[in-house]
């Protein structure tokens, strides 16, 4: 979003298909947020069940922007002969967070919603926090790994994504 909206940078085929993945996933992410905030405290079972499915989105976008964000500084970046290994490190880390995702949903490991449709963070709740975190931290090593690989604005603007991501 940084790259497109402050820098111009040039339209590629692969940039427009991570761009446009990080567009849909803030939208998703702006009205599952609305969404909760409709569902959170109304009675009903089929409340509680669209509270859970909402719960589940919102996580999976948490995982879903930094995974997107990690494939556009991969173009950017260029990594010719590590592209294939943190792409494929990249996709597990998303496999493992969609799978603990769908563990917690009957474990309660990262959340809970009451009889009383109020949302409650499970034991594992910081565990929900790791894999977007190692994905936030291979975008930093891939910043400093290749940096040369990549224009001054480039780098800035990965630098900032990096900086609201860990906010």
């Amino acid at each position: 979003l940084v790259l497109n909206l402050c820098h111009g940078l040039p339209r590629k085929t692969t940039l427009n298909r991570f761009s446009g993945l990080l567009y849909l996933v803030m939208f998703f992410f702006g009205l599952t947020i609305l969404t909760e905030r409709f569902l959170f405290g109304k009675p009903g079972e089929v409340n509680r069940v669209l509270f859970y499915i909402v719960c589940f989105n919102d996580y999976v976008l948490c995982g879903l922007f930094p995974y997107a964000g990690s494939g556009v500084l991969l173009y950017f970046a260029n990594p010719k002969k590590e592209s294939k290994g943190v792409r494929r490190f990249l996709h597990g880390l998303m496999l493992l967070h969609i799978v603990l995702l769908l563990v917690s949903q009957f474990t309660g490991l990262y959340y809970s919603i009451d009889a009383g449709n109020i949302y409650h963070r499970g034991r594992g709740f910081l565990l929900s926090m790791v894999m977007p975190g190692l994905m936030l931290g291979t975008d930093v090593w891939i910043l400093l790994r290749f940096q040369k690989n990549m224009q001054k604005n480039e780098r800035n603007a990965f630098w900032v994504f990096a900086a609201i991501m860990a906010a």
